[in-house]
């Protein structure tokens, strides 16, 4: 089931940022993308208080399975609106071919890169992770050269070569696949720490959160106030923002521990969260702005993937980290101690590789 789900938000979530590109041109894309960054960042915090009221009611003895259920509201009003709002396709002619090889070779290449750095750790990196390692890099080196005899015959390869030809596309991938490293571990720690650590409830767990969902609102949007004042070093700034919020909460847990008043938890938060707004959108942005429109569903897909690599292993690293300090003899709040470390230390690489990025003309919404 969950793969099925995974197969479908593979389906959906490149189309968004397809469609923003498709429609919107200049500044008010400029805009569609703070709007769409905005909208993740609450959701992502707004999901941790709607799930913690979910298993607090516990609707129909569901408990933790009844957080599932939210996703048939938003998809049923999704369905709506963008019949009514989303415009028909433009893209005229008729449409490409589906490129099954690459597509095989993608999945293949990404399964067998992602599945040993998920599970290797656990497993203390048995025989087969490694071989999945070395298969990896195999399908990924038939890739490649595929593609670019798909794209020399006129064809649609799945990985459009023109995409990774100029530094912005991909620089500004390994800056979100570094990001994203950092993120969804981030809300995974944090809600062990809040509640095996502090014993709090799933709701107020999730209430906590909101705190780092302020600071995500306020600054997500001046964020392009902000990037077209100071260019990419926007980004660092938030980058920055980010290294000072967790090492402030570090500061916290090895002074409180797992007690204390949990104001001085919700601080560092907000701070964390105001880095994030001033990442994410302009990270976006800065990989999908200047993709051509031919190719922007490729480019998006590439993205979104690239998203899921960096939310998988992150959890799987960080997660690995936190429970072998605390499985050594360590406390939780020692483990989240060190976890902190690790994220503090990938938002400074998010930092430094934002100065590869091309700058951002002043001016909003505009970009080289």
């Amino acid at each position: 089931m969950r793969v099925g789900q995974g197969l479908a938000a593979s389906a959906l979530v490149p189309q968004v940022t397809a469609i923003i590109n498709l429609v919107y041109s200049g500044a008010a894309r400029a805009r569609a993308y703070t709007a769409y960054a905005l909208t993740l960042g609450g959701a992502a915090v707004a999901g941790q208080i709607i799930g913690g009221g979910l298993i607090a009611a516990n609707p129909a003895g569901l408990g933790w399975r009844s957080c599932f259920l939210v996703n048939v509201p938003i998809g049923v009003a999704a369905l709506v609106l963008t019949r009514r709002h989303v415009p028909a396709d433009r893209v005229s002619g008729a449409p490409p071919r589906l490129d099954l090889v690459g597509a095989v070779l993608v999945t293949g290449a990404l399964v067998a890169a992602v599945l040993p750095l998920v599970e290797g750790p656990n497993d203390g990196w048995p025989w087969w992770s490694w071989g999945f390692l070395v298969v990896a890099a195999a399908l990924f080196a038939i890739l490649v050269p595929a593609q670019r005899r798909i794209a020399a015959r006129g064809g649609s390869p799945i990985l459009p070569p023109a995409l990774f030809a100029g530094r912005k596309f991909v620089v500004g991938l390994i800056n979100v696949l570094a990001f994203n490293a950092s993120v969804a571990p981030w809300f995974f720690v944090l809600a062990l720490y809040l509640q095996d650590g502090r014993s709090l409830s799933p709701l107020r767990a999730g209430l906590v959160f909101s705190a780092l969902g302020g600071g995500f609102l306020a600054t997500s949007l001046a964020g392009g106030r902000v990037r077209a004042r100071l260019g990419r070093q926007g980004l660092a700034l938030g980058a920055g923002l980010r290294v000072l919020g967790l090492m402030a909460l570090w500061v916290v847990v090895r002074e409180q521990g797992t007690g204390g008043d949990i104001l001085w938890v919700a601080l560092p938060l907000a701070v964390d969260g105001a880095g994030q707004g001033l990442v994410t959108s302009p990270l976006v942005s800065s990989v999908l702005l200047g993709v051509r429109p031919e190719i922007a569903g490729a480019g998006s897909g590439v993205l979104a993937s690239a998203q899921q690599v960096g939310n998988s292993v992150g959890v799987a690293v960080i997660g690995a980290v936190f429970f072998a300090v605390r499985d050594s003899g360590g406390s939780i709040a020692g483990a989240f101690r060190v976890s902190l470390l690790v994220l503090a230390a990938l938002s400074l690489l998010v930092a430094g590789l934002v100065q590869l990025l091309p700058n951002v003309e002043a001016g909003p919404g505009r970009a080289e």
